[in-house]
């Protein structure tokens, strides 16, 4: 499974996810928005995002997770 740190984030985040490098990266805020996207990424910078409980869709070759994160600033 994939991990997200830190979390709660402030200025961005990464992706632990072994050698396994995601294809896709989509930040969603709680309605469901797409805020971000971003291509064979492991960093993602937060600093443009508001606080408050985004869900973090991580697509791999196979499969998909989804990981709730926190931003406070």
């Amino acid at each position: 499974d994939a991990i997200l740190y830190p979390n709660p984030a402030n200025e961005g985040f990464t992706i632990e996810s072994g050698d396994a490098l995601p294809s896709f990266v989509e930040v969603m805020d709680i309605s469901g928005k797409a805020v971000f996207n971003g291509t064979g990424i492991r960093q993602v910078n937060t600093q443009q995002l508001s606080t408050g409980i985004y869900l973090v869709r991580i697509y791999f070759n196979d499969e998909i997770q989804t990981k709730r994160l926190e931003i406070l600033h």
